[in-house]
C-alpha cells in the first residue's frame, strides 16, 4: 500500500469519526489602499478598526488666592497640582503648611539659644504668616516671594525689609534640608531687594552724643548716682549694651588682674522675656575697667548700693538692681531705663538720642582720641568680624595690656567730685 493510499484512509477515518470536513485555508485579503498612497493597518479581531491615538492630557493647573489681614493680596498663579511628577516639591511639602513649619523652625532655633527669637516671631506674625501661613510650603515659588517683597517694601525701612527676607530665606533653607522642598524660592535677582541703608540717612550720624554732653551725663550731680553709674558703665566700661549692664553681678568684676581689673560680660537681660540669657553674639568677652570706673564701682559698692537696698552687696547681687517694694531686686528693663534717661536729658537740656547711642559714642570718641580700631573692636564685640575680616581676625590675638591701653585713650572731662583711689573691695 502506497503512501497516498494510507493518508487517504486516515482522512476518511477522521471524517467518519467526527463528521467534520477539514477547513479550507483562509485567503489573506490585501489591505485597502489609501488616497495618499499608503495602506491602512488591518482591524484587530473583535475590536473593529484601530482607534486613532488621543493626545496626552496636560497637567491640570489651578489658581490659589489668599487675602491677608493686613490687606495684601497674594495670588498664587498657575501652580500645578501634580507637583510630585514635576519634582517641584515632596509630598510632605505639598501637605505641610508654612505656618506649622515656621513655628517648628523657630522652636528649634530657640532651643539652640537664639537670642533674637522674639524679633523673628514679631516679623513672622506681622508680615510673613498673613501672606504664606495657610499655604503649603512646597507650593511657594520665586514669583510669590518677589511679589511679597514688593508689597512690604513701601511700608518698612529698607534694612527691615532685607531682615524679613533673610528670615524667610532661613526658613526655606531649613525646609530644603528637611526634604520638604527641592529648592529655596528665596533666590531673588539683584535689584529685587531694597538697598541696605537706613530709612533716615541722617539718623546714624545723629545717634552719637557730643563729648561735652556725654561728660555731663557722667559727672553732673543733678543726676542720681544710680543713673550716673549706668551711664559710666555704658561709656567708660567699653560700650556695654543695655541688657548687659542690667545682668552684671559683683562676681563678674575680677579685681585680681593687672594692669587693670576686668569685667566679664557673659550675660544679657531680655526685657521682653523677662529673663537673663547669653549675650547678643553668645560670646563672653572681657572689658578692662579704667581706673576712674574702678573708683566709681568701689564707691557705689560702699555707699550707693547700701543706700538703695539697705544692706551691703553680696557677690551674686546685681551691680545695678531695680529695687521693689518688698525689698527684693530685679533686672532693670529697657523701657524703665529709657524713661529715666529721657528725664535726665530734659533736666540737663540735652537732646535724647537713646541709651544705645552711648555705645556708639564710646567707639567714636575713643577712635578720635587715637584708639586702634582693630584692638578696640575686641573690647566691644570680641568676635572681630569687622574690618580685619573673619579669617584674619580668627588668627589675631591681642595681649591684655594692649586692650587696657586702648580703653584708657578715651579722654573724659574732669569730674567735680573727688573720689580718690578707693580700695577695690
Amino acid at each position: 500500500m502506497g503512501t497516498r493510499e494510507r493518508e487517504a484512509m486516515r482522512g476518511g477515518k477522521a471524517r467518519k469519526r467526527t463528521g467534520i470536513e477539514p477547513a479550507e485555508p483562509l485567503a489573506r485579503e490585501a489591505p485597502p489602499v489609501l488616497k495618499s498612497g499608503g495602506t491602512q493597518p488591518p482591524p484587530v479581531a473583535g475590536l473593529g478598526r484601530a482607534a486613532p491615538k488621543k493626545p496626552r492630557a496636560k497637567v491640570r493647573q489651578d489658581t490659589l488666592t489668599t487675602t491677608s489681614t493686613s490687606g495684601l493680596s497674594a495670588p498664587f498663579a498657575i501652580i500645578p497640582t501634580r507637583t510630585d511628577e514635576l519634582g517641584l516639591c515632596s509630598l510632605g511639602g505639598a501637605m505641610r503648611t508654612f505656618e506649622s513649619y515656621s513655628y517648628e523652625w523657630l522652636d528649634r532655633k530657640r532651643a539652640r539659644g537664639l537670642s533674637c527669637g522674639d524679633t523673628y516671631e514679631t516679623w513672622l506674625r506681622g508680615w510673613i504668616l498673613p501672606r504664606f501661613g495657610a499655604q503649603p510650603i512646597g507650593l511657594i515659588s520665586v514669583r510669590h516671594v518677589r511679589r511679597f517683597v514688593a508689597d512690604i517694601e513701601p511700608d518698612l525701612a529698607p534694612r527691615t525689609t532685607r531682615h524679613i527676607y533673610t528670615l524667610l530665606h532661613g526658613i526655606f533653607a531649613s525646609a530644603v534640608a528637611d526634604e520638604l522642598v527641592a529648592a529655596n524660592p528665596c533666590c531673588l535677582a539683584r535689584g529685587d531687594l531694597p538697598p541696605d541703608v537706613d530709612a533716615n540717612p541722617e539718623w546714624r550720624a545723629w545717634a552719637v552724643y557730643p563729648r561735652h554732653d556725654a561728660s555731663r551725663l557722667l559727672y553732673d550731680e543733678r543726676i542720681q548716682f544710680y543713673d550716673r553709674m549706668r551711664y559710666r558703665l555704658a561709656l567708660a566700661g567699653g560700650g556695654l549694651r543695655v541688657g548687659e549692664i542690667s545682668a552684671l553681678r559683683w562676681y563678674h568684676w575680677d579685681r585680681s588682674t593687672q594692669p587693670l581689673t576686668t569685667l566679664f560680660v557673659a550675660q544679657s537681660f531680655r526685657s521682653k522675656k523677662r529673663r537673663v540669657g547669653p549675650t547678643k553674639t553668645r560670646v563672653t568677652r572681657k572689658s578692662p575697667v579704667r581706673p576712674d570706673l574702678a573708683s566709681w564701682l568701689a564707691h557705689w559698692k560702699l555707699h550707693g548700693f547700701y543706700e538703695l537696698m539697705g544692706r551691703m552687696p553680696k557677690d551674686d547681687d546685681l551691680i545695678l538692681p531695680r529695687p521693689t517694694n518688698d525689698g527684693t531686686s530685679l533686672c532693670a528693663d529697657r523701657r524703665w531705663l529709657a524713661d529715666r534717661m529721657k528725664r535726665d536729658c530734659r533736666r540737663l537740656g540735652i537732646e535724647y538720642r537713646g541709651h544705645h547711642a552711648l555705645r556708639a559714642t564710646f567707639i567714636s570718641l575713643a577712635q578720635e582720641d587715637g584708639a586702634i580700631p582693630d584692638i578696640l573692636e575686641r573690647i566691644t564685640h570680641a568676635s572681630g568680624k569687622g574690618s580685619a575680616g573673619r579669617v584674619f581676625a580668627g588668627y589675631s590675638r591681642f595681649s591684655w595690656p594692649a586692650l587696657c591701653a586702648e580703653i584708657q585713650k578715651l579722654r573724659l572731662d574732669p569730674s567735680n567730685e573727688d573720689l580718690g583711689q578707693l580700695p577695690l573691695l
